[in-house]
C-alpha cells in the first residue's frame, strides 16, 4: 500500500489527520498590517478605484 492509495482511501471515508497545524493568521500579523486606504473615499462612478 503506497502514499497515494492511503491518501485517496482516506479522502473517500472522510478522514483528516490530526495533528497541530501551524497557526498562520497570527503568524506575522503586526508586519502584515495595512491601513484601509478607501476609507473616507466616496466612490459615486465606476473604475474610480
Amino acid at each position: 500500500m503506497n502514499r497515494k492509495r492511503v491518501r485517496r482511501l482516506m479522502h473517500l471515508m472522510g478522514l483528516k489527520a490530526f495533528y497541530p497545524k501551524p497557526n498562520l493568521s497570527e503568524r506575522f500579523h503586526t508586519q502584515c498590517a495595512c491601513p484601509y486606504l478607501l476609507h473616507g473615499l466616496t466612490i459615486d462612478r465606476p473604475n474610480q478605484v
